[in-house]
């Protein structure tokens, strides 16, 4: 039975691996699945089950009686039926992910075509890497259905439509799914593979949120999640370094998650990464007091690890923390145990601390430079977003008419 379960677990990291990357926090779920299913054949009840029996019997008595949240139980049940499944020999394309790259199967030309893209599609993280294909391979499979089978068929009233299709269908069509597909077209006008589509409209801003009604953390709300940290215990350290980081660095949650103890350098008073958004290794001076906070969970809060990752879970297994969704959690638990008022999208989220601390910054006249090179932005506009500019600060951003000749309107010398 044990040899037989090995086997069947195999084959179920062979089918996940062909069309998910396993994080270790999975793999060790997924194994520790397997030895609770190992010691549950040995019981003299189940002697003599078959397999598939043993799997049903598992999944509906012993799981619902574990003491581990609906979601955790939710995760076992799932897996135990993709086990089901595997056992008897069902086609395993019912139980994937309805988002993940098979639900859009293409023809061999398009395959290329997608294969193509991705090798020009350059500092990208692996899971933008990943939205991007995606996307664009949803994109594709419209296409073939209206019997597009080459991009030189392609037309812009064809994409146009398919834009349409998609954002009527029951998925629909957000900006970031537009932006990928934008690029994509881009790529295919570039590179001569569709250069009919040369000046194509195509503008995702009159649906895009609106970022100017966001609001603001004040310093004192700021101050206030800060001081509900409990840093006796070894989660709270944690917490409050990397809140006390965020503060200081005004790093996206992806990129804290990112951070390593080989380049945090407590005597520099400096950490270092490589940014996520635009592949640009960054250095960032660090206040004594963010420091002695990392200073602190280093030494008194973090587990004993081989992974070199600074903030690791603290439950194990002992692995980096989510590279977006264990901060975000963080600061939910943190933000509801103060008394700001949170209303769904208002921008009072993890990511809003960047746009609340730069908006601090510009409001006191600090160089909008500066404040562009600590958030990470290439382009000046980026910065105004995060920053809710005035008129007055815009006006350090913008450029003289000097030199250039206006021939019409109300600046012209001309006679109209």
């Amino acid at each position: 039975m044990e040899d037989h379960l090995r086997l069947l677990f195999d084959k179920l990291f062979e089918c996940l691996n062909g069309y998910y990357k396993l994080d270790d926090y999975s793999i060790f779920r997924i194994n520790e699945l397997l030895v609770n299913l190992m010691d549950f054949s040995k019981d003299s009840m189940n002697i003599g089950l078959s397999v598939n029996d043993l799997l049903i019997s598992f999944r509906d008595k012993v799981i619902p009686e574990m003491h581990i949240s609906e979601a955790f139980m939710f995760y076992k049940k799932r897996i135990i039926n993709i086990l089901i499944k595997i056992e008897s020999g069902e086609n395993t394309k019912i139980w994937k992910y309805e988002r993940h790259l098979k639900r859009y199967p293409l023809s061999e030309y398009y395959e290329n075509l997608l294969a193509e893209y991705s090798s020009v599609l350059y500092g990208l993280t692996d899971s933008s890497k990943y939205c991007y294909l995606t996307n664009v391979r949803r994109f594709i499979s419209v296409l073939e259905k209206k019997e597009i089978n080459t991009v030189s068929l392609l037309n812009k009233k064809d994409v146009y439509q398919t834009l349409y299709e998609m954002m009527t269908s029951e998925h629909g069509l957000d900006k970031s799914t537009f932006k990928c597909i934008r690029k994509f077209i881009e790529f295919l006008i570039s590179s001569e593979k569709a250069p009919q589509l040369e000046g194509i409209l195509l503008d995702s801003r009159a649906s895009s949120p609106v970022i100017y009604n966001k609001k603001n953390f004040t310093q004192e709300q700021l101050m206030e999640i800060i001081q509900c940290i409990d840093k006796n215990t070894s989660i709270g350290k944690r917490d409050y370094a990397i809140m006390m980081i965020a503060l200081n660095t005004l790093l996206r949650s992806v990129d804290i998650a990112s951070l390593t103890l080989e380049y945090f350098y407590p005597d520099k008073k400096e950490i270092m990464l490589k940014c996520s958004k635009n592949g640009k290794i960054q250095r960032f001076e660090l206040s004594s007091k963010t420091v002695d906070a990392v200073i602190d969970y280093i030494e008194n809060g973090r587990p004993e690890t081989e992974d070199r990752h600074l903030f690791i879970r603290s439950r194990r297994p002992y692995i980096a923390i989510s590279r977006k969704g264990t901060i975000q959690s963080i600061f939910l638990k943190l933000r509801n145990m103060t008394s700001i008022d949170h209303e769904l999208k208002d921008g009072l989220t993890f990511h809003g601390i960047r746009r609340s601390v730069a908006s601090l910054m510009v409001g006191n006249n600090e160089d909008i430079y500066l404040v562009a090179e600590i958030l990470g932005h290439n382009e000046i506009s980026a910065t105004k977003l995060y920053t809710q500019l005035d008129a007055s600060l815009l006006k350090e951003c913008s450029l003289s008419f000097e030199g250039i000749e206006i021939r019409k309107g109300i600046y012209s010398n001309e006679p109209e």
